[in-house]
């Protein structure tokens, strides 16, 4: 490949990453998805219990729906990369976010249990 070409190369994929002010995508997406998956947190705890469980037992359905949610309301203020990026980083962080409060809830429901065992008072396990 001759230097022209890859001078031409570098500099699309350049203009691909970055806006019209020379910023990158990519870190104003990372910051907005990060500040709508705390919103998210924030909204989450005035849902009802019964709305949480559900959140819980259904990670995949909760995690479709919460990036298809942020998303629509990111495009709807502006149809651009930096929503798409913000929606895909959203969508992870609320995707590892009910991986670990699954497995907190396991960890928590096994140490009970264990401890019901070497109490002498056995309760229910999950």
């Amino acid at each position: 490949m001759d230097q022209h070409a890859l001078s031409t190369i570098i500099r699309l994929s350049q203009s691909l990453l970055t806006t019209t002010t020379k910023e990158p995508i990519m870190i104003d997406g990372a910051i907005l998805g990060i500040l709508t998956w705390v919103s998210m947190i924030f909204s989450y705890r005035h849902f009802p219990l019964w709305i949480r469980n559900l959140m819980l037992r259904h990670p995949v359905m909760t995690d479709a729906l919460a990036t298809s949610i942020c998303f629509f309301f990111l495009c709807s203020i502006s149809a651009s990369l930096t929503a798409v990026a913000a929606s895909v980083v959203c969508g992870l962080l609320v995707n590892m976010t009910l991986v670990m409060v699954n497995q907190l809830g396991e960890f928590n429901a096994r140490a009970k249990s264990v401890a019901g065992v070497i109490t002498g008072k056995e309760t229910e396990s999950c």
